[in-house]
């Protein structure tokens, strides 16, 4: 099973998950494919909802500014997000 467990809440709009296995992110130009912490944050851009992932460090700072390709447009939904890639949102402390 892929999981995405929760290891902070930075704000109300985000939350910090270590994805298990690593996210392979098909999409990347840094040559660093595989993902293990993303900082997963639900906004507005252009006047459209969008749930974004980036690439994130211990501590929940954003390492890169380039969408990871788990990012989604249409709606600000952070389980939603996780689960049309594939991982089941575990609750903080597990």
């Amino acid at each position: 099973m892929k999981t995405a467990t929760i290891l902070k809440r930075p704000n109300e709009y985000q939350i910090l998950v270590k994805l298990d296995p690593p996210f392979n992110n098909w999409d990347y130009e840094d040559n660093v494919p595989h993902v293990s912490l993303a900082i997963i944050s639900c906004g507005r851009a252009h006047g459209s909802n969008e749930t974004y992932a980036f690439r994130a460090d211990e501590e929940g700072q954003i390492i890169d500014w380039s969408e990871l390709s788990m990012s989604r447009k249409g709606y600000r939904n952070h389980y939603r997000m996780l689960q049309e890639s594939g991982y089941t949102l575990l609750p903080e402390g597990l």
